[in-house]
């Protein structure tokens, strides 16, 4: 693996007897940007002035606090590579898996969400860390509850709520592509840049709550 790129794995599973499709997608981080001193990280937002220490931590604060899942449950973590480690995450014993990927900062010892994939929702545009103009398309495979895909845009530095949106993707385990135009208000992204994170998500056909997430830091350029 060449150390100065960004590398996804999607791994997928077929079972032909059922016609389902399962989706894991794996992020590998480069060391030189494990190193750095400033991390490109989607939570905790830097005007919270919160840090973790502790890794699976800072996982359950990212989907409860920001993905707004319930009854969070651990499967499992481990080191991804270098100083990146992957919290798997459940809503319930039984929901789709969440994997949350975190960076240690060196300096403090603290640990930061750099992206977070769900188990049936993979986002194939924008790529993680990108720079879009406003506005912007967004493409994926997904399977969900009545197709559907909900999605935000928020500020990475204040959290503030940019856009919100859906999209129609595949549905009862067949994976479908999904894809939207989106649109943030000028008045949100100002005459230069703003830093933000886009989150799709499947709720629940039982009580509407969100049941796994996926979460990637870009930066939307304002249109001239």
């Amino acid at each position: 693996m060449k150390s100065k790129t960004w590398t996804t794995i999607v791994l997928a599973t077929l079972v032909a007897a059922i016609g389902a499709v399962t989706l894991y997608v794996v992020t590998l981080t480069p060391r030189s940007a494990q190193s750095s001193s400033t991390i490109v990280s989607i939570w905790p937002l830097p005007a919270s002035h919160r840090t973790f220490t502790d890794v699976t931590t800072a996982a359950l604060s990212v989907a409860t606090d920001f993905g707004h899942m319930a009854n969070v449950v651990i499967d499992n973590s481990g080191r991804v590579s270098g100083d990146t480690w992957v919290v798997l995450l459940q809503s319930g014993a039984t929901g789709p898996r969440t994997s949350v990927y975190l960076t240690e900062r060196a300096s403090d010892q603290s640990w930061w969400v750099t992206s977070v994939s769900a188990q049936d929702i993979v986002l194939g545009y924008p790529k993680w860390q990108s720079a879009v103009s406003n506005p912007f398309h967004v493409t994926g495979l997904s399977t969900a509850f009545e197709a559907t895909v909900n999605g935000t845009v928020s500020s990475r530095t204040s959290g503030q709520m940019l856009k919100r949106f859906t999209a129609m993707g595949g549905a009862n385990g067949i994976v479908g592509a999904f894809s939207a135009t989106i649109a943030v208000p000028s008045s949100s992204t100002g005459v230069k840049s703003t830093s933000a994170t886009i989150m799709l998500y499947e709720v629940s056909a039982k009580d509407g709550s969100v049941m796994e997430f996926s979460a990637a830091p870009l930066t939307i350029n304002a249109t001239h």
